[in-house]
């Protein structure tokens, strides 16, 4: 995951995907146990092994979620955060009349058996209020499909990682994302003085997103 600041500075935030780790053990766990007979010695053997591990696996991913909120808490000096709002299941849901990719049904049931994306908003958003901050949340919606220059919308299967626009513009998706959801929070928030800061910097680093000319133009947008 990729953040973005006004100055126009990229953060990037690994995630430690404990459920690689678990995943194929627990599924082993589960099967031994799926074929012994219900109630006898070696089943609730494997089911008490099974439980602990899935114990330990949530406990670690916890862990982690608070953590990670805490840095982010810790490291950002504004007072407002803003964050993506795409839920679990609009990201996990298939796409009428289309396949899903073998890495996309793995990210989706790593997605839908956690259900921890809301948990880690619940997490940056209470540590944020104890400290005087707050979260804003902002619909992503497209952020990774737009091209942040010229604002062309591509196909972007969750497996394609650098989103190619005729504009020349080659960039991460999770960066142009993370641009997409600074301009756009700006854009309906008014924020005029911030948007021409945020563009203004990024032209600084050789990125020049489209750009609006007009505070009415911002305001609409």
């Amino acid at each position: 995951h990729t953040g973005v600041n006004l100055d126009g500075k990229f953060i990037e935030f690994k995630n430690s995907r404990v459920d690689k780790y678990w995943q194929k053990r627990v599924q082993e766990i589960q099967s031994r146990r799926d074929h012994c007979i219900k109630g006898s010695r070696k089943y609730n053997k494997l089911n008490k092994n099974l439980i602990r591990m899935k114990r330990k696996y949530a406990n670690q991913l916890k862990d982690f979620q608070h953590k990670l909120s805490k840095k982010i808490i810790d490291n950002t000096k504004a007072n407002t955060i803003i964050i993506g709002d795409l839920s679990a299941k609009d990201m996990s849901k298939k796409k009428k009349g289309k396949s899903n990719h073998r890495g996309t049904r793995g990210l989706n049931r790593s997605i839908m058996n956690t259900g921890t994306l809301g948990r880690f908003v619940r997490f940056l958003t209470y540590k944020a209020k104890l400290i005087g901050k707050r979260v804003i949340e902002i619909n992503e919606r497209d952020t990774s499909k737009t091209c942040c220059v010229c604002g062309k919308k591509h196909e972007m299967p969750l497996y394609k990682r650098i989103i190619k626009c005729d504009c020349g513009n080659q960039i991460d998706r999770d960066i142009n994302s993370s641009i997409n959801i600074m301009s756009r929070f700006l854009s309906q928030n008014a924020k005029w003085t911030g948007y021409q800061q945020f563009v203004g910097n990024l032209r600084k680093t050789g990125l020049s997103i489209k750009t609006i000319h007009s505070q009415e133009a911002l305001c609409e947008s």
